[in-house]
């Protein structure tokens, strides 16, 4: 990555995967599912929209749209991306959390076409709704 690119992701973010546990008639038959950190650390750059579509559910969580630019993470152009990985913990350089998420993943860009960085579309989403 270029050190121009590197300079502007100021903040840190955590990519999390998906598994599914094995399906018991205890669960229903289906596996329970859960996340677990793929990557933690992850220089980001994490822009909140001016269309920013953002509002409260029933239960008062906020929610919204934002766009992480991050440096080339391959998993994340892989087909099943937008259903098994999730973004977390967004920090600042000072470490302290910008904000916690979780994130869905709603669309994965090559932004300059050459595997140089991401632009990664989220939307915020209540703590749980992951599924």
């Amino acid at each position: 990555m270029r050190p121009s690119m590197k300079r502007m992701l100021k903040h840190t973010c955590t990519i999390q995967v998906r598994s599914r546990g094995t399906a018991t008639a205890a669960t229903g038959g289906h596996g329970a599912i859960t996340w677990s950190n793929y990557a933690t650390a992850v220089p980001c750059l994490l822009q909140h929209r001016a269309n920013l579509r953002e509002g409260q559910n029933s239960e008062g969580t906020v929610i919204g749209d934002a766009v992480l630019f991050m440096g080339m993470q391959a998993v994340l152009l892989a087909e099943n991306a937008l259903e098994d990985y999730t973004v977390v913990d967004v920090r600042g350089y000072d470490g302290e959390i910008l904000d916690a998420g979780p994130f869905k993943i709603e669309a994965v860009r090559d932004a300059g076409g050459q595997y140089h960085h991401l632009q990664v579309t989220v939307r915020r989403v209540p703590v749980g709704s992951l599924t």
